[in-house]
């Protein structure tokens, strides 16, 4: 199955660019001094005028212009993004970023899917498995190649030598808040409603980051409820308001 989903994730991301609209947001910035400051920024690292645009579109959809129905949400992230130490900053910008756009979820599960089962891999390897899910499309491979080089700008994935490689980087620890946040926001971003709590709080997509939740930190999510039915394993249900919408 494919999808007829826009993919959106086409050019690199870096993670300065994310700190500088998520602080601008949470100052509550007019689009004005966005557009500039983000110009400013991003026109350091290139000159072509549609690069910049596309680049910028893509960093107001994370931070800045999310979609209406999840603002409240975004909002929960912007209060944690200011008291966040630079893993947690990362943490959020992951979250966001898999909010906003389910082709950069996608590639993030099927990276985490694979890391698992071998320590190094090549991009090759990961688009044979994106184009099942998103079709031989002409921007796949050029959108997949933006968000591992955006990755491993963030400090997540590394490079090995020239040999075109790259493998995980040593998991990031998190405050128990931007853990749920992210665990939240990755809930959401599959468009599902309902996960066994183990496979959600192990699932691929977390695999930069160390999560361990307990269990009243989970029971306090504003966004999943976590239901017990006599012996079987916890489940978390994701609240009607956070269906993920079109």
């Amino acid at each position: 199955m494919t999808l007829n989903e826009r993919i959106g994730f086409s050019f690199i991301v870096r993670k300065d660019w994310l700190h500088l609209a998520a602080s601008l947001a949470l100052e509550k910035a007019d689009s004005e001094l966005c557009s500039n400051r983000l110009e400013a920024a991003v026109g350091l690292r290139l000159s072509g005028v549609k690069s910049k645009k596309n680049t910028i579109t893509i960093i107001n959809r994370i931070w800045l212009t999310p979609s209406k129905w999840y603002i409240d949400f975004r909002n929960r992230g912007l209060v944690l993004f200011a008291n966040a130490n630079e893993s947690e900053k990362v943490a959020l910008h992951w979250a966001m970023s898999s909010l906003a756009f389910t082709f950069f979820y996608d590639c993030v599960t099927i990276l985490g899917r694979l890391s698992n089962l071998q320590d190094q891999l090549k991009t090759a390897q990961v688009l044979r498995r994106v184009r099942e899910r998103w079709g031989d499309k002409p921007k796949t491979e050029k959108s997949l190649s933006a968000v591992v080089a955006s990755i491993i700008d963030w400090g997540l994935l590394e490079r090995i030598g020239r040999s075109g490689s790259f493998r995980r980087c040593k998991p990031l620890p998190l405050d128990n808040n931007i853990s749920l946040f992210l665990v939240e926001a990755l809930a959401i971003a599959s468009g599902g409603r309902s996960w066994p709590l183990r496979d959600m709080l192990t699932h691929p997509s977390l695999f930069p980051f160390t999560i361990d939740l307990p269990v009243n930190k989970i029971t306090s999510s504003e966004v999943m409820d976590l239901q017990h039915s006599g012996s079987n394993e916890p489940v978390l249900l994701l609240k009607d308001k956070y269906i993920k919408q079109s």
